[in-house]
């Protein structure tokens, strides 16, 4: 049997390509990352009102997502039909752990979840999204949640791909911190009817989620 002898050039360039990298990593102009400005997000947002627009998560919520009070907000808009919509915005920054997603949550407290995909408008573009339709078995009563991950002006429906778009920040930095928008409304007449209603509100909502998140909060000072 022939003698298989390393290949000394090629292990030779591999090392050679880890420290320049490493070295590249370690040497390159920082990018300050844009913090999320929550507060900014309007009351009325089209046909849209929310009476209270401090609402954020409890102190629970809050360290099961490891961010801090100004890094989260939840609101329940109410449309000029009366029909309630939470819009739930969490920054996460850079920052990989404390991830929650909807329907895992959902299941875990004992709802019945279904998962498609459905496309909404975000910072112009028209985007892939989650949409959950979520039934308590104990009543019957049925909402329907659409969610995306936001990086400045792109987006992610796929959990794990954005996760590994995360950890390649790390190589490509990034000015925007990655961030969580969910959007969910109770299914009074039908299930399209609160998706179309969730669709107009995300697309009235677009700029103002954009400019939370993507403008500095001391922009204005």
């Amino acid at each position: 049997m022939a003698e298989h002898r390393p290949n000394y050039a090629a292990v030779a360039l591999m090392l050679l390509l880890a420290i320049a990298i490493t070295y590249w990593a370690q040497t390159r102009p920082p990018i300050i990352l844009v913090r999320s400005n929550l507060a900014s997000l309007p009351a009325s947002i089209g046909t849209w009102r929310t009476e209270d627009s401090s609402v954020g998560l409890d102190k629970d919520s809050l360290e099961a997502w490891g961010v801090s009070r100004d890094e989260a907000i939840k609101r329940v808009y109410i449309d000029e039909d009366g029909t309630p919509l939470e819009l739930l915005v969490i920054y996460k920054g850079q920052t990989r752990r404390g991830w929650h997603v909807s329907e895992m949550c959902f299941g875990g407290s004992g709802y019945n979840v279904k998962q498609e995909t459905t496309r909404i408008s975000y910072a112009g573009a028209d985007h892939s999204a989650v949409k959950l339709i979520v039934q308590d078995p104990n009543n019957g009563l049925t909402s329907l949640s659409v969610y995306f991950f936001a990086e400045g002006p792109d987006t992610e429906s796929n959990f794990a791909v954005q996760q590994l778009k995360m950890a390649a920040n790390r190589l490509r930095p990034s000015e925007y911190g990655w961030a969580y928008v969910r959007a969910t409304s109770p299914v009074n007449v039908s299930e399209q009817v609160t998706e179309d209603k969730i669709h107009s509100f995300l697309a009235a909502a677009s700029d103002s989620l954009y400019t939370a998140l993507t403008t500095p909060r001391d922009s204005n000072k």
